[in-house]
């Protein structure tokens, strides 16, 4: 029996054969499961669902459904659509916090938590001159009272202050730890009791990652915040982010591709849950005029954000070793390569210039084959012994040419470019 379920609304139960559940301390939990179902019997996206596992029960939708090998891999994240719909511009004077933490929240389809009511009795002016995303607008709004936000497992939106109350998780064996403020790998066979803004051996937690597979029992990779915890570095940070609320968007955020849109913008997911998880299609920055490249998904790619502003994300300097499908490099005038060997393909690549067409001939290709029929005075060509012979060079007594496949004196190429040569 599978030690997870994935029920899609309206249906019967699905076998969860692997599972890799991340739940960030602040924005949309979410999950890359592979379940036991054809195309036919997998959800549709869009659809709701829950996760069922270790006597926990998570609510939320089939964010895409690809079939694979038999069985289906599913992106399934919190809520109606994790925050990621496009919400209305805004302009609030002396609001309280929690009525505009509210307004985007249901604005964006989802449902608010019973326990995010407080402390959120904060009056403030908001203005928002265009549409952006919910969940950055969500962020937004509560950084400015030092307040997180993140999906329960009921699909609904919560908001506060994190207490760090020390996690009860008998049962459980620390199996791997990676330092005192890192990570740490915990062996967890019948439950799930952790979460972020918990503390685990006094360490805060700031991600939890379940995973699952055919061959490992359930674990959990506990992420712990890195700033010092209560002491007075982590007062100092914990202030200086509520004053520079830009900060955490100054740096790259290693994350890998998930889809790829028609004009060339991608979907990423990254790999630190403290961003919200994943992201809408966003523009590719190559740093050449004229570039741009499809790749395929888990491509790795870094998330920036133009002017530390979190509504502009950008994916930024592909890692090494990461494939593309195609590249293009489109000019106006000309492409001037300055090196002294230009390799294209390996051997068995086809290689079209301008467009393709007429096929190039190589020195030493055969061109075609001629044949002299000294009786009728008369020359033939074919362009191979597969191809009808025609007259070239004739009189007007010419009989009919040679036979196809008559073995003709091969015209062989001798001389061409020193600068071009091809495989």
């Amino acid at each position: 029996m599978s030690f997870a379920t994935f029920t899609p609304e309206g249906e019967g139960g699905l076998s969860v054969l692997s599972m890799r559940l991340v739940l960030p301390a602040r924005g949309a939990w979410w999950g890359a499961l592979e379940i036991d179902a054809t195309s036919s019997e997998a959800p549709a996206e869009g659809a709701r669902a829950e996760l069922a596992f270790a006597g926990r029960v998570l609510s939320g939708y089939v964010r895409r459904a690809r079939e694979w090998h038999g069985r289906t891999r599913i992106f399934f994240e919190a809520g109606a659509n994790g925050m990621r719909a496009s919400i209305s511009p805004l302009q609030l004077e002396s609001a309280l916090v929690r009525v505009v933490a509210r307004q985007i929240v249901t604005s964006a389809g989802e449902v608010v938590a019973g326990t995010a009511e407080s402390p959120t009795d904060v009056l403030g002016n908001y203005h928002r001159a265009s549409r952006e995303k919910a969940g950055v607008a969500l962020s937004h709004v509560l950084a400015t009272i030092g307040l997180t936000w993140r999906f329960t497992d009921a699909g609904e939106v919560w908001w506060g202050v994190d207490t760090w109350e020390e996690v009860e998780a008998p049962g459980t064996d620390e199996i791997e730890p990676f330092g005192e403020h890192a990570e740490t790998e915990v062996h967890t066979p019948d439950s799930a009791p952790f979460e972020p803004g918990q503390s685990y051996g006094g360490r805060q937690i700031e991600r939890v990652t379940y995973t699952l597979s055919e061959d490992a029992p359930l674990d959990a990779l506990l992420s712990f915040v890195r700033d010092g915890g209560d002491g007075l570095r982590g007062a100092l940070s914990r202030a200086v982010r509520a004053v520079v609320p830009e900060l955490p968007y100054l740096g790259r955020y290693p994350a890998r591709v998930v889809r790829q849109v028609d004009d060339g913008r991608v979907e990423l997911v990254p790999d630190d849950g403290a961003m919200v998880a994943g992201s809408p299609p966003i523009p590719v920055l190559y740093g050449l005029p004229g570039a741009s490249c499809e790749v395929p998904e888990g491509a790795r790619v870094g998330m920036v954000h133009e002017a530390a502003d979190a509504r502009r994300p950008r994916a930024m300097g592909w890692e090494q070793g990461t494939p593309a499908s195609v590249i293009q490099l489109r000019t106006l005038e000309r492409i001037t390569l300055g090196t002294g060997l230009a390799q294209v393909g390996g051997a068995g690549a086809t290689v079209e210039l301008s467009g393709g067409g007429a096929a190039v001939t190589r020195v030493g290709d055969i061109a075609s084959y001629l044949v002299w029929d000294p009786t009728a005075m008369t020359l033939y060509v074919a362009s191979s012994l597969t191809s009808p012979y025609v007259p070239i060079a004739t009189n007007p007594n010419t009989p009919n040419p040679p036979p196809t496949g008559t073995p003709g004196t091969p015209i062989i190429l001798g001389a061409g470019s020193e600068k071009v040569s091809s495989g």
